[in-house]
């Protein structure tokens, strides 16, 4: 069964969110697995390979709980974009060495028992078929905060009627890590190890469901 409880939204975001889906039912084909069953009050840290500037927007209004994602400042340009996105939940950050204010934040999320919606690779790959090197950044936070990771991988095209599956997998915990200092290469390292190799076999999983 499903769980179909759902964390409190503000108004705005209920609004956007009604748009929002209208608009997928009406131009694609999503299957969406897992992303709506994440128990509620748990802290933990959604790392998703990103395809698209979509990719956001159908994780956000498709999963039961609300997701503060990470987003880089070039997005927060205008005072428009600002308000938009600070309304939507979504936490600058200078992609331009360690942005010290974005990792507190982050950090107060998982304080707080919410979930935190970070893309490993740090820039988007076309259609999710192939991964690149993830940065260090959602290790090093989930090793602060002591949160999992809940691989995400999407699979497909957000083209008129084209078929996209989005699937959750299973927390990743990392306790035996916990209270060890390690360098930039190897937090990358352990991530490429245990949260994109789950996210690649979860989008060869996506492939073949789609042939």
């Amino acid at each position: 069964m499903h769980n179909e409880k759902v964390e409190k939204r503000s108004g705005f975001y209920i609004f956007l969110s009604i748009i929002a889906k209208a608009f997928e039912k009406l131009f694609f084909n999503i299957k969406i697995q897992g992303l709506n069953t994440l128990p509620l009050g748990q802290k933990a840290i959604l790392c998703a390979n990103h395809t698209s500037n979509i990719d956001s927007i159908i994780l956000m209004i498709r999963c039961n709980r609300n997701i503060y994602f990470l987003a880089k400042k070039e997005l927060f340009k205008t005072k428009f974009s600002a308000w938009f996105f600070e309304k939507l939940n979504v936490i600058c950050v200078d992609r331009q060495g360690t942005d010290a204010a974005a990792i507190k934040k982050a950090l107060r999320v998982l304080k707080d028992e919410k979930l935190l919606g970070i893309y490993p690779e740090g820039t988007t790959k076309k259609g999710g078929k192939q991964l690149i090197e993830p940065k260090a950044g959602a290790l090093m936070i989930a090793l602060a905060a002591k949160a999992p990771i809940i691989p995400v991988a999407i699979y497909g095209k957000y083209k008129f009627r084209g078929k996209v599956i989005i699937k959750a997998g299973q927390p990743i915990y990392f306790n035996e890590y916990y209270g060890q200092k390690y360098k930039t290469e190897e937090l990358v390292q352990i991530t490429q190890d245990r949260v994109m190799s789950k996210i690649k076999s979860m989008l060869e999983q996506a492939k073949d469901e789609l042939n």
